[in-house]
């Protein structure tokens, strides 16, 4: 797997995210992938945009958590 990827089990664990809701972001466009080469079975995704997703739904739960 190429370093600027990763598997889609690693990005749910970086994001704190359920598997529906990866599917779901995956299904609507929001989080581009490729399929690994090696194995056509696995989804891979960038980890510059799970870093970037990570930074936003961070900052998302922040802001929930001031309004609470």
């Amino acid at each position: 797997m190429p370093k600027d990827m990763m598997n889609i089990t690693e990005a749910i664990r970086v994001l704190k995210i359920s598997r529906t809701k990866m599917a779901q972001m995956l299904e609507e466009g929001h989080l581009a992938y490729e399929l690994n080469p090696l194995d056509k079975r696995e989804k891979l995704v960038s980890r510059e945009d799970v870093k970037k997703l990570s930074r936003f739904t961070k900052a998302a739960k922040e802001g929930a958590g001031a309004h609470a």
